[in-house]
């Protein structure tokens, strides 16, 4: 698997700076917590996800963001996350990767469709 490489300042020109920097620590922090509570190695789970180790130190410290979302599947699937954690490390990937007005706008669709009529 190809996770790709992304850096802050390339991944999406709607933040910039420190705010990108920020929405990027969202995911670090959660893919971090995944990590340790899985107890095992950096290595073993890079070697699980197909990755290098150093990869995979650049994307929990923060420096990297997975690609897409189906790289972000990929590592709940691997780390074998239960329901509540896959959506907590997809919801941190997607406010990392597009801002909190994207999630923000996702849950008014999502109210909007499921609204008995």
């Amino acid at each position: 698997m190809s996770f790709g490489i992304n850096t802050a300042a390339a991944m999406c020109g709607c933040f910039a700076g420190k705010r990108r920097i920020i929405l990027m620590k969202e995911f670090c922090d959660v893919f971090s917590e995944l990590l340790n509570k899985s107890g095992l190695k950096q290595k073993e789970i890079a070697k699980m996800l197909g990755i290098k180790a150093p990869y995979l130190s650049k994307l929990k410290s923060g420096k990297l963001l997975p690609q897409n979302f189906w790289n972000v599947q990929k590592i709940a699937d691997e780390l074998t996350l239960d329901d509540d954690e896959t959506s907590e490390l997809v919801n941190a990937y997607k406010k990392s990767k597009f801002g909190e007005s994207y999630i923000m706008l996702e849950k008014a669709i999502d109210k909007i469709f499921s609204a008995e009529l």
